[in-house]
């Protein structure tokens, strides 16, 4: 397993694992793994800082790691030991290519496993936790091409405000937030959304803005660690990009009880879940399971590192 080969239509060249992770793999008696760290062109193929932190700690227990675009035609993908899904984050915007790829690998050891992340691709997954009994934001899910009245939605749901997100996004890609007097507006908007994509209607939970979004990871089916993410002044959208900012926390032990349940909802086996939600009135409501592709915050967790790579070489 110490050697990688990858095939070019015009050449050929090997892959060798440098010498130092062969003697580190022979002394913690087990050969060198190969796992490829997956990610996008967009992401400018690399491993992400945050990643850094797990990449480091299996190089440590003997593991080769190589970031590899999941649209690279020219990785040979059967040679990994293990296939990560990691910064591929441009996967929502090319859905088609991104499944027919997941399909082409279901007979590989992708993490999270393929049918788990093909489930997990499009939001309507939410509507199916709720069936198991999962607290979830409650959720309108309108088909593509499908007539929709904004205004009749909000009315009939009771809600003064509501967030508009296609069902197939990421780090809130084509998210608003909609209020009474700005339906007009929004309801052109969401027509246009319509006519290419499914949607969610979601209320606009306050909460997020004055207290946080939790993210609750988990590694193996055991919690790591929880971050809390708060959006900018002004904004309701907690990701980087918007202003928002993360820390660390320790949460209440209820709030760490109803977050296990929802992991084990989750069919085993699976390497790393974060389930991200807010708490209204001491109730932990699931806004996403990510399965796919989420930040994992390993930056903001020492012991994050050793966590994810016990779980994944257990896996293998």
């Amino acid at each position: 397993m110490s050697i990688h080969v990858v095939c070019h239509p015009e050449k050929r060249y090997w892959r060798l694992a440098p010498i130092s992770l062969i003697i580190r793999a022979a002394h913690l008696n087990r050969p060198v793994m190969n796992i490829s760290f997956v990610t996008a062109r967009k992401t400018g193929g690399a491993i992400t800082r945050d990643d850094q932190y797990l990449a480091d700690t299996l190089s440590d227990q003997g593991c080769r790691v190589v970031p590899c675009n999941w649209d690279d035609a020219e990785v040979e993908w059967a040679e990994f030991d293990a296939i990560v899904l990691r910064s591929c984050w441009d996967y929502h915007q090319r859905v088609d290519e991104f499944r027919a790829w997941l399909h082409r690998c279901m007979a590989l050891p992708v993490w999270n496993p393929v049918p788990m992340v093909l489930e997990n691709i499009h939001k309507s997954y939410l509507l199916d936790l709720q069936k198991k009994d999962v607290p979830v934001v409650d959720t309108r899910l309108i088909r593509s091409g499908q007539n929709c009245d904004l205004e009749q939605i909000l009315s009939a749901a009771g809600w003064r405000n509501a967030v508009i997100k296609p069902a197939i996004s990421a780090t809130a890609h084509q998210t608003w937030l909609t209020r009474n007097a700005q339906l007009a507006d929004s309801q052109d908007r969401l027509d246009q959304l319509l006519s290419h994509s499914d949607v969610l209607v979601q209320p606009f939970i306050p909460e997020v803005s004055e207290q946080g979004e939790y993210s609750f990871v988990f590694f193996g089916g055991e919690l790591s660690h929880v971050v809390l993410k708060k959006s900018a002044a002004g904004d309701f959208r907690v990701q980087e990009n918007f202003g928002g900012k993360s820390i660390r926390i320790e949460p209440r032990r209820d709030l760490i009880r109803q977050a296990e349940k929802v992991a084990d909802v989750i069919p085993q086996p699976w390497l790393y879940a974060r389930i991200d939600g807010v708490e209204v009135g001491g109730r932990f409501l699931v806004m996403e399971v990510e399965l796919i592709e989420p930040m994992l915050f390993a930056e903001l967790a020492e012991e994050a590192g050793q966590r994810f790579s016990s779980a994944l070489l257990h896996l293998i």
